[in-house]
């Protein structure tokens, strides 16, 4: 995306990324993590929510884009802000400024401060279960 705009209003917000494990992820063969012989959620369905963990910290940024002509800014698109680079989740408000030719658009958008890696969690936890298990 050209930075053929202005960033106005920009806020950012540090929040916690959480992620949510069904019980399939615990249950079944993985060939890289441990494997568990036994079901440790035996009153839930195979595609139950059975955990939901902490994974990384996402920061997010909400603003307003204020520039020349239409601005066509999507989902998926990135912005450079203060040394982060945010993807665009959501984009909406497309409205036409002081003169035909400007326009701006409200959007929220999303970087994690650390790697997010959800399955290096349930590697832990499945390796956690399988111990217990063990015990």
């Amino acid at each position: 995306m050209p930075n053929d705009y202005t960033l106005l209003q920009p806020k950012i917000e540090e929040r916690p990324f959480f992620f949510e494990f069904k019980k399939c992820d615990f249950v079944t063969h993985a060939v890289m993590m441990a494997n568990l012989d036994y079901d440790p959620f035996p009153n839930h369905g195979m595609e139950d929510i059975v955990r939901r963990e902490f994974v990384c910290t996402e920061l997010v940024l909400t603003a307003q884009l204020r520039g020349k002509g239409a601005l066509t800014i999507r989902p998926g698109a990135a912005i450079e802000y203060e040394g982060h680079r945010f993807v665009i989740m959501n984009a909406s408000g497309t409205k036409h400024g002081n003169t035909p030719e400007e326009s701006s658009v409200s959007v929220e958008g999303s970087c994690f401060l650390s790697p997010c890696e959800p399955m290096k969690v349930l590697a832990q936890l499945r390796e956690t279960y399988a111990q217990s298990n063990r015990n």
